[in-house]
């Protein structure tokens, strides 16, 4: 049985493609859940739910995997801006998920931007024990994510899912 692998990097730091080598991999990913209900029958997840909660993860997966999927700042934020209705969204899910992983609901404060980026990475460096986390900057590559779960390196190329231009690593 796999472990669970939760990929704690935030959105549009190459989650989708990451839980693509997963699947891969042999675990049974999902993208983005909106929902706690929606992990049942999942061994691994990524984006905003899974990032904004990954404290909560580590209390109750004491056998977890943490992959902290980072990729520059600058590509980053260009990539904040190119989601479709996030920023702007009324939902509760939305407003929610922009408080507790940003601490703020406007894109456009470049400062608070760059310090809840910095504080996202810095508490998970510092709290998820070292032989339980991966760094795993992006452009991704099979040998780090492989070595760090113990399972062999496949033949193909490591995916790579864009939702759109902005999310393309440097």
């Amino acid at each position: 049985m796999n472990p669970s692998v939760w990929i704690v990097g935030l959105p549009r730091c190459g989650t989708r493609s990451l839980c693509e080598a997963l699947r891969i991999l042999g675990w049974t990913p999902i993208h983005n859940p909106r929902h706690w209900d929606e992990l049942d029958g999942h061994d691994a997840a990524g984006d905003v739910l899974i990032a904004a909660h990954w404290r909560q993860l580590l209390r109750i997966s004491p056998h977890a995997r943490f992959i902290l999927s980072t990729r520059p700042f600058e590509d980053w934020l260009l990539s904040q801006n190119a989601i479709p209705g996030f920023w702007s969204s009324q939902l509760y899910f939305d407003a929610y998920h922009r408080e507790a992983l940003y601490g703020l609901h406007n894109f456009e404060d470049r400062g608070r931007m760059l310090n809840a980026w910095d504080r996202h990475h810095a508490e998970i460096r510092s709290t998820v024990p070292c032989d339980r986390l991966l760094e795993l900057p992006m452009p991704f590559a099979w040998e780090p994510l492989c070595r760090f779960l113990g399972v062999g390196v496949p033949m193909s190329h490591f995916p790579w899912i864009a939702g759109t231009p902005a999310e393309r690593p440097s």
